[in-house]
């Protein structure tokens, strides 16, 4: 990921089918570096168990991870800036509950008071476990995604199948990476979305190897395993 240049205020899509090294280049790639980001805290919504090696700050519920990020006017964890999520019974519900208590201290958020004093990044990993729709956009996600990036309250969502992927989702990301995909994902929402250089880009991508989609670049960008 040497020269690519992703901000604090910038959302990330992570879209791969299993086996092609999409929760590896995750794990040891993208969230090393997005934790090397000052001031900003990352909160990973972990349905597998694959990430508890990332850190040992985990939330419990909502209100334990509001209290975690915002308890006594600062964040209570110690260690890596991240905190991760045990999910065992996963549900939209669960997933706007979370992206609520992430987002601000509860109090605040009722008053409309809050004023941000650090960033945080919401890993929504295995997404379409908590969201299956690709029309509706619930209201947190729907406020994380269009309303974000002011106060630094930004996504990096993962999937296995990009047509599940709300489309408010899709058309607001800064950054898309692919790794290899269904044949129907890279007809009907890689070449649709992002048009045919995107799509053949996608569809020449080596095994274990990535493609950057980004409105930040002009052309897709191609990483070797």
């Amino acid at each position: 990921m040497s020269g690519i240049i992703i901000q604090p205020d910038h959302h990330i899509l992570i879209l791969g089918r299993t086996g092609q090294g999409k929760t590896y280049t995750t794990k040891n790639v993208f969230l090393p570096a997005l934790l090397k980001q000052k001031n900003n805290y990352i909160v990973i919504m972990d349905t597998k168990g694959e990430y508890r090696d990332t850190t040992p700050n985990v939330a419990r519920s909502p209100k334990e991870l509001n209290y975690m990020l915002y308890g006594d006017d600062e964040p209570q964890i110690e260690g890596p800036t991240a905190i991760r999520i045990e999910v065992s019974e996963p549900s939209e519900a669960l997933a706007e509950e979370y992206l609520r208590a992430a987002w601000s201290p509860f109090q605040d958020v009722q008053m409309g008071a809050y004023t941000p004093k650090f960033g945080v990044r919401f890993f929504l990993e295995d997404a379409p476990v908590f969201y299956d729709s690709a029309y509706l956009t619930p209201p947190q996600l729907k406020k994380w995604i269009t309303m974000g990036r002011g106060p630094q309250r930004v996504l990096t969502v993962t999937s296995q199948r990009g047509q599940l992927i709300s489309k408010t989702v899709l058309c607001m990301v800064e950054h898309l990476f692919i790794f290899r995909v269904s044949e129907y994902d890279g007809k009907r929402v890689i070449r649709e979305y992002y048009g045919d250089k995107a799509a053949y880009a996608v569809s020449a991508i080596p095994k274990y190897g990535y493609v950057l989609i980004s409105d930040l670049y002009d052309e897709p960008l191609t990483f070797d395993p």
